[in-house]
């Protein structure tokens, strides 16, 4: 398939072509046929002796697919990139994964989760992968879009309270040493769609018979989680920390509203020590957060974004209609004003 003697650029243009030629043959025809022709494509990766080739050819893979969303080379390739390259290159191939994913929803035509879980597949010895701490000197970094995919499998296949609170505490574990040099612009929404797998075990807590005081226990993590994406300084320069005018954020400024809102919004459902917080929107509010709230609306840092606060001040004010139950719901809506043209985040609190 590929001339040892090829130039980078010979192989990039060779790779493109066998794509354009293989979708033509896929066409509008029942996908599941081609697996073993789609398999084809990535089992050379692997054996190409140059990292950086390797990469320049995923990279070449990922513009083709950015390019044709609608190709069932998308999902094929979702399907069959890992078990090609699980053995010695796993990294990458959650590199793929990832903009396959990208791609996909960067349909025109309608898009889905539900869809997209149905395809992918990832070998369980490659899932170690998706937790390990990303890391520049290893080149590990973070597959935000893959991770989810992967937790929507999981949390549908967890069998008991102990198996979702074994998941959750590794998730919580993970996203807390994800440093914010990784949350970039592009990555932003696909972290919280993570975060927002982690929320949801955690409030499922207080329906799937766990003890009040583990739950609590795991809620108030949840709730420390949160502050640390909008008051942790680590990685700041010691030069933009004199000054508070100076300082500049660690976290992206969306990050940091989001985080607060939801913040307040959990921590004025928490009642008394040791108590469950307010699943019941009768229930009196012992914690009110609602003059905090006020002094987000009043903070110059988020002027561009009173829209978002505008949208989740009936939470704090109108305490009679929401509980902690309410909280996904804040969740999806605040990340959808935030992130509008993002695609990934529809259906989020379905």
């Amino acid at each position: 398939m590929l001339k040892a003697n090829w130039s980078i650029t010979d192989l990039q243009k060779h790779f493109r072509e066998i794509l354009t030629k293989i979708d033509l043959i896929i066409g509008g025809n029942d996908k599941s046929g081609f697996v073993p022709l789609a398999k084809e494509l990535t089992l050379v990766l692997p054996e190409i002796s140059k990292e950086k080739t390797t990469l320049l050819l995923i990279k070449t893979v990922g513009e083709w697919l950015k390019d044709h969303p609608e190709s069932g080379l998308v999902l094929l390739i979702l399907n069959t990139a890992m078990e090609s390259m699980t053995a010695s290159l796993p990294y990458l191939g959650l590199k793929l994964l990832n903009k396959c994913i990208a791609a996909y929803f960067n349909r025109k035509i309608s898009c889905d989760w539900h869809e997209l879980v149905s395809w992918i597949s990832i070998p369980e010895r490659s899932k170690e992968w998706l937790y390990t701490t990303p890391s520049a000197d290893a080149g590990i970094k973070p597959r935000f879009l893959v991770l989810n995919a992967h937790l929507i499998n999981e949390m549908t296949e967890l069998n008991s309270a102990s198996s979702e609170t074994a998941l959750l505490k590794r998730l919580q574990e993970y996203l807390s040493s994800v440093k914010p040099k990784y949350i970039k612009p592009k990555k932003e929404a696909a972290f919280l769609l993570c975060v927002e797998k982690l929320q949801r075990m955690v409030i499922r807590q207080y329906s799937n018979g766990m003890a009040t005081a583990v739950a609590n226990e795991h809620l108030e993590n949840y709730i420390t989680f949160l502050k640390k994406l909008h008051s942790d300084e680590k990685g700041v320069s010691f030069f933009s920390m004199v000054t508070k005018f100076g300082r500049k954020p660690s976290y992206p400024i969306k990050i940091q509203l989001f985080s607060q809102i939801i913040t307040l919004y959990i921590s004025q459902q928490q009642t008394a020590p040791g108590q469950p917080p307010r699943l019941q929107a009768s229930q009196g509010v012992l914690n009110s957060r609602l003059g905090a709230f006020k002094d987000l609306q009043k903070n110059k840092e988020y002027v561009e974004y009173n829209s978002v606060i505008q949208n989740a001040q009936p939470y704090f004010s109108q305490v009679e209609h929401y509980n902690l139950n309410h909280a996904g719901n804040l969740f999806a809506k605040t990340a959808h004003i935030l992130y509008p043209s993002d695609k990934t985040l529809l259906r989020l609190d379905a």
